[in-house]
């Protein structure tokens, strides 16, 4: 399908992206429309929904569900978007800039913490579980430029650093190396 981009006036091919995590008893799924050519940007309608299924009944039954309409997101160019967190009693995803905090049980959002202007296009755990790696896109989804700014976020939503990128003509890369 072919409909507007956010960033330029032809027509961008998208499809539905969908990214599953299985957590404490629950399916959760994240989906949205996304561009499909890098560089492209996405459509303007992406359609963020948030779902939790109870594995109970055949993982059939909604437990409970969020929708955050029209929100800019990572293009579907990219493989293994990783906006999906969980730990023992919270949910985090990544929509657009901001990072939000869902109670896995009830679904209530206990937090959204902004995460500067560009978007999320990955987090992950620091190697101990106790902080998240945050990495934004860079502008206007340019396939020419590696990562957006970087930030390690406490689970409580406490930006411990944050990696600011070089001016726009430079790039760079993050290697995260752990160590016994």
């Amino acid at each position: 399908m072919q409909i507007k981009s956010f960033f330029t006036k032809e027509k961008v091919k998208f499809k539905r992206v969908v990214i599953h995590k299985t957590a404490r008893g629950y399916n959760i799924e994240l989906s949205f429309n996304a561009g499909v050519e890098l560089g492209k940007g996405n459509p303007i309608h992406t359609d963020v929904k948030l779902k939790c299924f109870s594995i109970e009944n055949g993982g059939t039954q909604v437990k409970w569900s969020h929708s955050f309409g029209d929100i800019n997101m990572p293009t579907g160019a990219w493989h293994e978007l990783s906006l999906l967190l969980y730990t023992e009693k919270k949910l985090f995803v990544a929509c657009s800039n901001r990072l939000i905090c869902i109670d896995i049980e009830s679904g209530t959002i206990l937090q959204k913490i902004e995460c500067g202007a560009s978007i999320i296009e990955d987090i992950s755990f620091s190697k101990n579980s106790k902080s998240i790696y945050l990495f934004h896109s860079p502008e206007n989804f340019n396939p020419d430029l590696s990562h957006g700014n970087i930030l390690k976020i406490s689970l409580s939503g406490d930006i411990i650093w944050k990696i600011e990128k070089p001016e726009s003509n430079r790039l760079f890369s993050i290697c995260l190396l752990y160590t016994s």
